[in-house]
């Protein structure tokens, strides 16, 4: 069963997760928790989403975006 179409907004949040197989470690060292969110904020610049909040743990992570138009 198909559902309806949504309804445009000017802004919408979502809500994302990054998680390791089984719930393993996917960063086995703080530096690659910093690597990681250094990366997001590079790609982040090139769009126009905006992280309201995050939180990064070792096995997995938590992103709160906001996206215009």
């Amino acid at each position: 069963m198909s559902r309806k179409a949504r309804k445009y907004l000017v802004s919408s949040f979502f809500h994302v997760i990054i998680q390791g197989h089984k719930k393993e470690y996917i960063f086995k060292e703080k530096r690659y928790i910093y690597e990681y969110i250094n990366l997001i904020k590079r790609y982040i610049k090139e769009t126009n989403i905006k992280v309201v909040a995050y939180c990064m743990m070792n096995n997995h992570g938590h992103f709160l975006l906001q996206v215009d138009d």
